[in-house]
């Protein structure tokens, strides 16, 4: 469905954020007011919201690791971005780790490599994520003044050189919403917070089946 997209998700990024974010091919300034940008924080709670997140979809997800990240830090890290994706979209994760002792490169290139050569050999994974954290503290992934944190290409296979929920969030929002970026939340190029808006919310539901292993 989205084809031939890189998204990357910047920590700071002095060229292309603005006041303004791009969508439909153009910039538009957003009203912080409209409805349709709003947080769905407050409405978890409301049994019609709840109700719109049923049936629940389970998607099998891999994650790749370094050898020196601790497996109970990343597992935990995963679980609450699986529980707060379910509680605003009816989506959770069934996470399968893997400890890597080559994977200690900081390359998004190197990395989604092999995440799509791991695909091949495991096709059942709906979505793959390649964690690279730094080993030493001075370590930056960082690119002409900007420093990327996760990227998703157009196989679904997420490559993430930091670990949080937010960031988790935020490039599994775009598997199922593709390029879109929005104003405020977690799908702001810098997430804020770990909700999505309203408008995100009816995408993701809208493309909530889609089968990522083809």
């Amino acid at each position: 469905m989205f084809r031939g997209f890189l998204i990357a998700t910047a920590l700071f990024a002095v060229f292309f954020l603005s006041t303004c974010t791009t969508i439909n091919g153009g910039i538009t300034e957003f009203d912080k007011d409209d409805p349709e940008y709003q947080s769905v924080a407050g409405m978890i709670q409301d049994p019609e919201f709840r109700q719109g997140n049923l049936p629940v979809r389970t998607l099998r997800v891999a994650v790749i690791a370094n050898e020196w990240v601790g497996d109970d830090f990343v597992l935990a890290t995963f679980r609450d971005a699986s529980e707060s994706f379910e509680r605003q979209v009816g989506i959770r994760f069934e996470v399968t780790l893997f400890k890597g002792p080559k994977w200690e490169t900081r390359s998004f290139a190197y990395i989604h490599g092999a995440l799509r050569e791991f695909r091949v050999e495991h096709p059942e994974y709906d979505l793959v994520f390649g964690v690279s954290l730094a080993y030493d503290n001075d370590e930056r992934p960082c690119l002409f003044g900007s420093c990327y944190v996760g990227m998703i290409d157009d196989g679904r296979n997420i490559a993430l050189l930091t670990l949080s929920p937010q960031i988790i969030l935020h490039e599994t929002g775009h598997a199922f919403l593709g390029i879109w970026h929005s104003p405020y939340g977690v799908m702001k190029p810098i997430p804020e917070g770990e909700y999505f808006s309203v408008a995100n919310r009816r995408r993701i539901l809208r493309n909530k089946w889609d089968d990522f292993r083809y």
